[in-house]
């Protein structure tokens, strides 16, 4: 094999001793005169049972360009020197490559992106023409949390819509919840403690809060004054509309980190290892040699 075809992990030709300690791998193969990729997985090793007896071989992962037809039309056309190979994810076992290969299929909308040589997810999901490719839903989409799925989860749980306050369901919470199952059935609760989480409810509440450039007195002064429940001032919490006048107050935001890396943001980490083709665990190295780090507005 030519030097310029060897897979390539993390920038560099991949180490064949690492092998032993993985099942496989997740790839993407580009096409360097039309910038196209494909996504797939392929196993190190393969068993075969001969006499009763169990033996494991190696695969043809190191001539190993793709499964998908599209690809080796383009490969037999113009040659491998014209191709790249990215290992992206070294897997311990197959379940590990079928969810992280899926996951990068479904991020990168393949089945609807011209620029993906995959025509199928998981040998489930197929689009046999090409020219006919409908996009996914904006729901669907939202693969990776961001902004917008919040928005569309949110939307989909107001008011009934909430499972969670049927009536029905309420009582099916409250029965498995009633008595010894309840989790903290059999457990006391020391007067001290209870003191503390009566203190530490109280302190909160008497925290000093800003809204529109108003300053109210504490958590319940704003909640009176505007006629809104607690839960709607958590809600305005989350959001930035509301603030705790020493800025210290508990962040209820689950928002995704972002992060910025040879000066350029990612909605999240999975976003970065993929478009950067580098693995979780150099992510992780990176970060913690600073070389990428959180992106602060």
């Amino acid at each position: 094999m030519e030097e310029n075809n060897n897979w390539l992990y993390d920038g560099i030709p991949f180490d064949d001793t690492l092998v032993n300690n993985y099942q496989g791998f997740v790839y993407f193969i580009e096409n360097l005169t039309n910038g196209k990729f494909y996504i797939g997985k392929k196993t190190f090793w393969f068993t075969r049972t001969r006499k009763g007896k169990t033996i494991k071989f190696e695969s043809d992962w190191k001539k190993y360009y793709g499964s998908s037809e599209y690809l080796k039309e383009d490969i037999d056309l113009i040659g491998k020197e014209h191709f790249k190979r990215y290992i992206v994810n070294l897997c311990k076992t197959k379940g590990e490559m079928n969810w992280i290969e899926a996951a990068y299929q479904f991020h990168f909308d393949v089945l609807s992106n011209e620029m993906f040589y995959n025509n199928n997810i998981l040998q489930r999901f197929y689009v046999k023409d090409k020219t006919k490719r409908v996009p996914f839903s904006e729901n669907i989409r939202c693969f990776f949390v961001d902004d917008e799925l919040i928005k569309i989860r949110s939307k989909n749980m107001c008011g009934d819509n909430n499972p969670a306050k049927r009536e029905e369901v309420r009582k099916k919470i409250s029965e498995k919840k009633k008595g010894e199952k309840h989790h903290q059935y059999g457990k006391p609760i020391s007067c001290e403690h209870k003191q503390k989480l009566h203190d530490a409810a109280h302190e909160k509440r008497k925290r000093k809060v800003i809204h529109n450039g108003i300053t109210y007195n504490s958590m319940s002064d704003f909640i009176n004054d505007n006629k809104i429940s607690s839960s709607k001032f958590y809600t305005m919490l989350k959001k930035g509309e509301v603030i705790y006048e020493d800025g210290n107050g508990r962040n209820l935001s689950k928002k995704t980190k972002e992060y910025v890396y040879n000066d350029k943001i990612y909605k999240s980490i999975m976003t970065l290892v993929a478009e950067c083709h580098i693995s979780t665990d150099t992510f992780y190295k990176l970060f913690n040699d600073g070389i990428i780090t959180e992106w602060k507005d």
